[in-house]
């Protein structure tokens, strides 16, 4: 039962996610879509090395 609920809701959030990113192209531009993306990935890259230099401290201090 989880499997099918994942698929389903994966395929639910491709639909979603391509009628967004049309429609804010669409808006926008091109070129608004992709800084969006950079930033969004910028974000993440640093909230990844945020939550692991906190995961080595912890292992450090036990």
């Amino acid at each position: 039962m989880a499997t099918t609920l994942f698929v389903n809701t994966t395929s639910a959030g491709w639909m979603l996610a391509g009628l967004r990113s049309g429609s804010a192209a669409q808006l926008f531009g091109d070129r608004s879509v992709f800084l969006r993306c950079a930033l969004l990935t910028a974000v993440a890259w640093g909230l990844t090395l945020l939550v692991s230099g906190r995961t080595r401290s912890l292992e450090a201090g036990a």
